[in-house]
């Protein structure tokens, strides 16, 4: 029959092991709370997929019927995630990027962000009265899934608003839950089929900067051993 030693030596040994993965544990819990939280989106390359439209002129002009040629199309989407925010209020079809889905298939606003990401929030600024859909490139079905239901705020006054909050660009829609992914997309879900975007911001970190689960671990065993090795020289 194999004894238990009970020792105090090896119960102090036994209590250094387990604050030593203990602290590994917590030191995976927090380091990715400690990263600092940045927009990633930020001049990061974007693409039109659809149909989009140049400037439509002042507040109640009629809207154009011509497509934008590709390059007038280009230099609105750079807009989109340039930092800058419009006036709240601004005219929705005028310096944005925006679609007509009447008649029309879908249009996708697509934002590549040029590496792996951990996401935890967003802001968007898009015509009021509708509904807007923005989805990210799921990494385990490799398919595109909701990341924000963006609302509609056409109760909130005219033309261009932020979300969540028209009179704060600075508050961001926290997910409940992070997300890790390489892209984005934005497109139009509801209202008038009149959409317009002229800014998308997304916060998070690069997944390069969070230590995996499985190195802390092989640290914390790595400690455990050198401790074991030092007691038995002793």
């Amino acid at each position: 029959m194999q004894l238990i030693d009970s020792s105090p030596q090896r119960i102090r040994a036994n209590q250094q092991n387990i604050a030593i993965v203990v602290v590994a544990l917590f030191a995976l819990s927090t380091t990715a709370s400690a990263l600092p939280v940045t927009n990633v989106a930020l001049n990061k390359q974007v693409t039109l997929e659809g149909t989009f439209f140049n400037n439509a002129g002042s507040w109640g002009g009629t809207y154009p019927t011509q497509p934008a040629i590709s390059s007038a199309q280009q230099a609105l989407a750079d807009t989109v995630t340039d930092g800058i925010f419009k006036p709240d209020e601004w005219q929705w079809n005028n310096g944005t990027t925006w679609w007509d889905t009447h008649n029309r298939p879908a249009a996708y606003v697509n934002i590549d962000l040029a590496g792996t990401f951990y996401l935890e929030s967003f802001v968007v600024q898009a015509d009021d009265n509708d509904a807007y859909l923005l989805e990210y490139w799921n990494l385990t079905s490799f398919s595109w899934a909701t990341a924000w239901n963006v609302p509609n705020f056409g109760n909130h006054g005219w033309g261009l608003q932020t979300r969540p909050n028209d009179t704060n660009n600075s508050e961001r829609y926290m997910l409940g839950t992070p997300i890790t992914t390489t892209k984005l997309r934005l497109s139009g879900v509801g209202g008038d089929q009149y959409y317009s975007t002229s800014e998308i911001q997304a916060f998070g970190y690069k997944t390069q900067d969070v230590p995996e689960p499985a190195t802390l671990l092989l640290l914390g065993a790595g400690l455990m051993a050198g401790g074991l090795v030092r007691r038995k020289r002793v």
